[in-house]
């Protein structure tokens, strides 16, 4: 009887001992199934088990996302390794994405959240663009925001009368309007889109924001990401036109009719006037196309310039009105004198040498032989060879077309000195 008493008694040690050896990790299992996610991090960082540690901070994460609300108990809490901060932000993002536009109290939340977290801040700056923008949101700028879509015209009604538009100068190819006072822009990190309103005679202040986490992948901004009514944002997603307004609301405007790379898309032009037409510049059969977009109906309408897109001066503008459009293109009479020029280099050489009144050493030979075989001319790279042709062809280099969509009507007039004179005669 004593032997068994004594053998009971060190298989009950033995079962203690294997009890106390697993009871910190299961305790701290509990506590994390039991939703005590503080108490059951604190101890896995106890007893060395961080791996669990880091899985439990995120599950504890995830719950107050669920509620949200912060716990009382989540204050200064170190983020263990970067996979936990990387998974933190990966669920921040999820969330705001989700809301797409957050209450003030919800993006008071996102905050505490992010800055009860402890971690080396300045190592993960990109992180900092979120931060930012809801912070800027915190600033009560959704709440003061009182932009509403813009009153709108049939088709027939807006294009009833000539309507000018106000640009500052026509030779610039980017869209200048006096009275825009809206920009939309994309964070860096593809965090959401923040559109500023600014006054541009303070030179672009921004005075508030609104934020819309809506995410968007693989586009392509338009004008440094600033085509913008300050309603809706134009960009280019999937060979289309698109466009997405401060709620998250995305429509297809145009569609181009094949494929194009982000180099292509770099020689388009694209400009957005009285917030209701949309221009733009594309190439079909190797040729230069102009569409224009009357957006309240998405109704198109295609102008072929018949214009090669290797002529290097083409170059589309912002319309003087709704009647209007206005391109540039290199004069073809001018390369056909650059090729006449090139049958006979020693005397086009001693011409060049008259007209600068300097010897041409062969290094500057070969640099004219090269311009004049590429035929990429232009007022100020080119002076001399331009100077030239005007001087013994009478030819400008330039010709600036007129389409009237109204009358259907082409005007041509050529550009002289330096690209700042129209006149109506190819010849000086």
């Amino acid at each position: 009887m004593k032997k068994i008493l004594i053998i009971l008694m060190i298989l009950l040690i033995f079962a203690g001992c294997d009890k106390v050896g697993e009871s910190d990790s299961e305790k701290a299992a509990k506590l994390v199934e039991n939703k005590e996610f503080f108490q059951g991090y604190q101890l896995y960082l106890e007893i060395g088990e961080k791996e669990k540690a880091a899985d439990c901070l995120i599950s504890w994460q995830l719950e107050m996302i669920e509620k949200e609300q912060v716990d009382d108990n989540f204050k200064s809490i170190e983020a263990i390794n970067n996979e936990v901060i990387s998974r933190f932000f990966e669920n921040v993002k999820n969330y705001v994405q989700e809301k797409g536009v957050l209450s003030q109290e919800q993006g008071q939340f996102v905050l505490d959240l992010i800055e009860n977290l402890e971690y080396e801040k300045e190592k993960y700056y990109l992180h900092q663009h979120l931060i930012n923008n809801i912070k800027a949101m915190l600033d009560g700028s959704n709440i003061l925001w009182h932009q509403k879509e813009y009153e709108i015209l049939s088709y027939e009604d807006y294009y009833a009368v000539e309507r000018k538009y106000e640009t500052l100068i026509h030779l610039d190819s980017r869209l200048k309007r006096k009275d825009l006072k809206m920009g939309a822009f994309f964070d860096s990190d593809k965090n959401g889109i923040y559109v500023g309103v600014y006054q541009t005679e303070e030179g672009g202040k921004y005075d508030k924001y609104y934020i819309n986490f809506k995410p968007l992948e693989d586009y392509y901004k338009i004008d440094y990401g600033k085509m913008s009514d300050g309603y809706w944002f134009y960009y280019l997603q999937n060979n289309s036109i698109c466009r997405i307004n401060i709620d998250g609301v995305v429509e297809e405007i145009f569609k181009y009719n094949q494929q194009y790379t982000t180099s292509d898309y770099d020689r388009f032009a694209y400009f957005l006037v009285d917030n209701v037409v949309f221009y733009t510049t594309t190439i079909e059969n190797d040729e230069y196309v102009i569409y224009r977009i009357y957006l309240p109906e998405k109704r198109i309408e295609k102008f072929e310039t018949g214009i090669s897109n290797d002529n290097y001066n083409f170059h589309f503008y912002c319309p003087d009105n709704n009647y209007e459009i206005l391109y540039d293109a290199t004069n073809p009479e001018f390369n056909e004198a650059i090729d006449d020029l090139r049958k006979d280099m020693d005397r086009t050489f001693r011409l060049l040498e008259e007209m600068s009144g300097e010897v041409l050493d062969q290094d500057i030979k070969n640099l004219y032989l090269k311009e004049m075989e590429e035929k990429k001319f232009n007022h100020f790279e080119n002076h001399e060879l331009v100077k030239l042709v005007e001087r013994e062809y009478n030819c400008f280099l330039e010709i600036r077309y007129t389409y009237n969509f109204k009358t259907q009507k082409l005007k041509q007039q050529y550009i002289k000195d330096y690209g700042c004179t129209l006149c109506d005669s190819n010849h000086s």
